[in-house]
């Protein structure tokens, strides 16, 4: 069993580096300081708004993990400070890579657009409304990603034990 759920944390991990990013392509200069003007405006609060509703989303499902191996109220409420502390810590560092791909797929031209988008009205909606409304996706679709793992699991030890490979 735990090499499955090995191999298949493996596979969801490694799913990102399967998609076709132009990492070696260096991105153009003027695209690269518009991308990182345009996240200077859109990241700040968004970033932890959208850590907000998306760990108020997961939560749940951790406290009733918690709550099932006896763990008391003081210690749910430390845990739940340091996830949202680790969570926003490190979501803030991968934001900082975030720049350089936007930069490889559109124009400086194109980014300017989007910043001057986002000092809109309905772009600054949207920079206070979409955290929210990802929240509540990420909270309607969280089951049905543990039903795709799930899935992924069984079908994963099928083909496996069909190979002649054991559950450990």
């Amino acid at each position: 069993m735990r090499m499955l759920k090995a191999f298949t944390l493996i596979l969801f991990l490694s799913i990102p580096a399967a998609l076709p990013l132009r990492a070696d392509d260096a991105p153009d200069p003027a695209a690269l300081k518009a991308a990182q003007d345009l996240f200077k405006i859109m990241s700040p609060d968004f970033v932890t708004q959208l850590m907000t509703q998306l760990g108020n989303a997961v939560w749940p499902r951790v406290e009733s993990q918690a709550k099932a191996h006896n763990i008391d109220e003081a210690t749910l409420a430390e845990l739940r400070k340091e996830f949202d502390r680790i969570e926003i810590e490190n979501v803030n560092l991968m934001m900082q890579q975030a720049p350089p791909v936007y930069a490889r797929y559109f124009t400086a031209d194109e980014l300017n657009q989007l910043a001057a988008f986002y000092q809109t009205p309905v772009g600054q909606k949207s920079i206070k409304v979409l955290p929210q409304v990802m929240g509540e996706f990420f909270a309607k679709v969280s089951p049905m990603v543990q039903n795709v793992e799930s899935e992924v699991q069984t079908s994963f030890r099928t083909i496996l034990a069909a190979h002649g490979y054991k559950d450990e």
